[in-house]
């Protein structure tokens, strides 16, 4: 899932959607099962874990393969709870690098961290930023990392498959790739997916948000538009056109396990429910009151975990 950067000043106006970085003192405010709301196709069930009451957000959620605990990534440490969301207990504390992006794999019980590092070095006496960055896989019981490949650029956002077997990557440059997750070898792409847009002079083409379909053949991506594109995994072509509709950027993508639907997560603290073949947006909007930061379902469709921008876990019963 895509780590979040903490601007406070920063908005970006594209074509009248207005893009506003989250601020760091609303991260810091208590968390309250009163925020919850409900709507026709998504309901509370019980109230919110809070793992973290100092603004760290959940970077990744998961269940597990039988869907009786949950997983969550938060401030380096791994925790897990029953669906209840009664207790977490933390599985192992400092796993990853404060840089790294973690994506889970529950079929295969492992963990991808994608991380991007910057430095300034100087060449014939002029300085220049230089990254590098690199795609790791950890073993969930054992916590062993194993470096599957180096990374040239930095990857926004990233999904793992169904199966495990792959991983797709999100770039700034609006552009994916999609990896073998035993070697890191690159199975397609890059892949130009979007232009981008320009605003005074600066382009814009983050791929802010990426998932697989259940089966496997198709890539849902968000961009800075706020639009939602689909194309297929096996050879990059686009499917369809980009499909409008939400308030603001989409920043967490997840299919059902049928693959009849789709829920989004914005930038402005909504959720929507989309028809899964089209990408139409078909429900009313939940106001969550606190950006969704990570989201599963789980494997039998009934429930949905998402992880928030204040360090809070909920449950939802997902009435379809």
């Amino acid at each position: 899932m895509k780590r979040r950067t903490l601007i406070t000043t920063m908005l970006l106006a594209l074509g009248g959607l207005i893009i506003a970085a989250p601020n760091l003192q609303a991260a810091t405010e208590p968390v309250t099962g009163r925020e919850l709301t409900s709507v026709d196709w998504i309901k509370p069930k019980g109230e919110p874990l809070v793992l973290n009451n100092f603004g760290e957000w959940i970077h990744a959620v998961a269940f597990n393969a039988d869907g009786k605990q949950i997983i969550v990534d938060t401030d380096k440490t791994l925790f897990t709870s029953d669906i209840s969301l009664k207790k977490a207990a933390p599985l192992t504390e400092g796993y990853r690098d404060m840089l790294d992006r973690p994506v889970f794999a529950p079929a295969a019980k492992r963990i991808y961290l994608a991380s991007w590092s910057t430095m300034i070095v100087t060449e014939k006496g002029k300085k220049k930023m230089v990254g590098t960055g690199e795609l790791k896989s950890v073993d969930q019981a054992a916590q062993n990392k194993v470096k599957l490949i180096a990374l040239k650029k930095e990857a926004e956002t990233s999904a793992v498959s169904a199966d495990g077997a792959r991983i797709a990557l999100g770039y700034g440059d609006g552009t994916f790739q999609i990896l073998d997750t035993s070697k890191g070898k690159s199975l397609l792409g890059p892949v130009k997916a979007y232009k981008g847009v320009t605003v005074e002079g600066n382009t814009f083409a983050n791929v802010t948000a990426i998932a697989f379909s259940p089966d496997g053949k198709r890539l849902a991506l968000g961009d800075v538009e706020a639009k939602l594109r689909f194309y297929d995994a096996a050879n990059g072509k686009a499917q369809g056109t980009p499909v409008p509709g939400h308030t603001s950027l989409i920043e967490v993508i997840a299919f059902s396990p049928d693959g009849k639907y789709i829920v989004t997560a914005t930038q402005d603290k909504g959720l929507f429910l989309l028809d899964g073949a089209t990408g139409k947006i078909i429900g009313d909007r939940l106001e969550t009151g606190n950006k969704v930061t990570a989201m599963a379902f789980s494997p039998d469709g009934k429930l949905i975990v998402t992880g928030h921008f204040r360090g809070d876990v909920r449950v939802w019963n997902f009435v379809r």
